[in-house]
């Protein structure tokens, strides 16, 4: 009978590596890295916001965001009508994605002036002792009351002509969809929109609010698309793109 063979040798044997440390190991370096190439990328858009070109980034960013927050409406739109059974086979509309990029663009524009004028003439002190603490309150709830009183309804009345226009739509329609869908709009901005923009004008420094609003019409513009995919006709000019 055949000797059985000896035991291999403990050198000999393959070392087992320590596969979950060296895992983890590797993920929390890939997390530091991405942290770091985050904080670079910020670092990098406030000195662009600090310098001459601060107009120019503001514009890109408005128009970049607004672009994004139209695609993801849009597939959300194309979500919602196929697991209802109710798709009708339209496709995604890069027409559309265009005009609220253009929209933007106009309005980050028009935001960049208006925020350094509003924080020229309502300056918001910074917190200290308990009068500078209610300066810097009424400071921003004048900032708010400005903002409901003239920007939210001129943005409004502007994005109704300005997406209807750009649909193709001849000036006088445009004007009597806007008339019709003005004050539907006004509420619903007014009522998701208001502590947002009490916290951005009273915490966020001005050469960042065309960001912060712009981060804000991300959402409100998703939600705004899908309570209009959900609501028919609510409002025209989103209604029947082109």
């Amino acid at each position: 009978v055949a000797a059985p063979p000896p035991p291999a040798s403990p050198e000999l044997a393959p070392a087992r590596r320590p596969r979950r440390a060296g895992t983890a190991t590797a993920a929390v370096g890939a997390a530091g890295a991405l942290q770091e190439a985050a904080l670079h990328l910020w670092e990098g858009y406030e000195g662009l916001l600090a310098s001459p070109q601060a107009l120019l980034v503001d514009t890109a960013t408005g128009s970049s965001i607004n672009a994004l927050s139209d695609s993801i409406a849009q597939a959300s739109e194309m979500s919602w009508r196929n697991n209802e059974g109710t798709g009708s086979g339209r496709d995604f509309d890069q027409a559309r994605v265009a005009r609220y990029a253009a929209f933007g663009a106009v309005d980050a524009t028009a935001g960049h002036f208006w925020f350094i004028a509003l924080d020229d003439w309502l300056p918001t002190p910074g917190p200290g002792p308990a009068d500078s603490s209610w300066s810097m309150f009424a400071g921003t709830a004048l900032k708010v009351l400005a903002d409901l009183a003239i920007y939210t309804p001129v943005w409004c009345a502007l994005f109704l002509l300005a997406m209807a226009l750009m649909q193709g739509r001849v000036l006088g329609d445009a004007v009597a969809e806007m008339r019709r869908d003005f004050w539907e709009l006004l509420r619903g901005k007014y009522g998701f929109t208001l502590p947002f923009v009490a916290f951005i004008y009273g915490a966020v420094p001005a050469r960042f609010q065309v960001a912060g609003f712009s981060l804000l019409a991300l959402v409100f513009t998703i939600i705004l698309s899908l309570w209009v995919s959900a609501r028919p006709g609510t409002l025209a000019s989103e209604e029947a793109p082109t």
